[in-house]
């Protein structure tokens, strides 16, 4: 514990003490802007535990925060990400003579198709592509569902931005202080959306983070003690 020696009156002392409260709310201002101080700290700590967290519920893991995101869909694994495999082709499981045998495949499908439905190019193109890859797959071919659908692919973090912007001094980070307020999140496009299917932090902040927080607000309000006493220090 610190011990601050001054030579004041008890009287003098519970003057200074009272204004502790103003301080922290930013009524009473200081010297060194501690109101601002303090809530920037807190700030900061919870974008460190909110990234934290990220990364644990990423894995497909419980967070500290008590949230385990849903999975990303089997779908979205394997045509919603790039694959080394890929190599810029739309079929990169399949070989050159198996390409070649998919693309006649959907012509023909597509035409008569095409010819049948009177001209509705999306219902054919789907049902021609679908067709092409049933006979390819008859055939020994591997789609991409297949390949991927089931592979552990980290959750939120596939071009890193929405996580990079939960660290202070990213270009999409916020972090800002007011006069009894603190704000800290991230401003990218998607993060709202994101938020609301996957939980970025709970409703309720777990009690370890609220001691954490807690700890930040008593280590400022020893710095305001140490302002306030430091007039009558000995």
């Amino acid at each position: 514990m610190e011990t601050i020696r001054v030579r004041m009156s008890k009287a003098q002392c519970f003057q200074a003490l009272r204004q502790i409260p103003g301080i922290l709310t930013g009524r009473i201002p200081s010297k060194r802007d501690l109101s601002l101080k303090i809530l920037m700290a807190i700030g900061r700590l919870t974008l460190k535990l909110v990234r934290k967290a990220f990364l644990t519920k990423s894995k497909g893991e419980v967070g500290e925060d008590g949230v385990r995101w849903q999975d990303i869909l089997p779908k979205t694994k394997a045509y919603g990400r790039k694959h080394p495999e890929s190599d810029g082709s739309r079929r990169p499981t399949l070989t050159g003579q198996q390409d070649k045998l998919w693309r006649q495949l959907f012509t023909q499908t597509y035409q008569m198709l095409m010819r049948i439905s009177g001209g509705d190019h999306v219902e054919s193109s789907a049902r021609a592509a679908g067709h092409a890859w049933e006979m390819l797959k008859l055939n020994g071919a591997t789609t991409l569902l297949e390949m991927y659908g089931d592979s552990d692919v980290p959750i939120g973090i596939d071009s890193e931005k929405l996580i990079n912007s939960l660290a202070e001094h990213d270009e999409h980070n916020i972090l800002r202080a007011g006069k009894g307020y603190v704000e800290a999140g991230s401003d990218v496009e998607y993060a709202a959306k994101f938020h609301q299917d996957r939980p970025l932090w709970p409703e309720e902040f777990p009690s370890e983070w609220i001691r954490q927080m807690e700890e930040e607000l008593k280590q400022g309000v020893r710095e305001i003690v140490r302002e306030l006493l430091s007039p009558y220090a000995i």
